[in-house]
């Protein structure tokens, strides 16, 4: 988290030029971002390979994975959208949330959270 002994997977600002938002699909091998500039969901492989994105967006801020799922909020729209991995390009969303937009976003749910110490 500090930054220290980075690697730059892509560097092309071609496809990343605004990162708001990142995520990691351990179970697919992927990092998937959301990307302002662009205004569009996008994933690749770990080495920044396969490079390919998911759905246009409005204007993406947040993103999160869990499961099946894909979930982003839109500032421009005040949603969060969703939509399944395997089509993201079908895309559901959970109506106007707010008049002064919707940016981070992260799912929690007990089957990922760490047990706590009992006392």
């Amino acid at each position: 988290m500090s930054g220290e002994n980075r690697t730059v997977i892509i560097k092309d600002p071609k496809i990343v030029r605004w990162p708001n938002g990142i995520t990691v699909d351990y179970f697919k091998n992927t990092i998937i971002w959301v990307d302002a500039y662009y205004d569009y969901v996008v994933s690749c492989n770990f080495v920044g390979g396969s490079i390919k994105v998911l759905v246009q967006s409005t204007h993406p801020f947040g993103i999160a994975t869990f499961a099946d799922a894909l979930y982003w909020s839109d500032i421009n729209s005040s949603t969060i959208y969703s939509s399944l991995k395997q089509t993201p390009s079908v895309t559901s969303n959970f109506g106007k949330l707010s008049s002064d937009g919707v940016y981070a976003l992260t799912v929690l749910d007990s089957s990922v959270q760490p047990n706590g110490k009992k006392m």
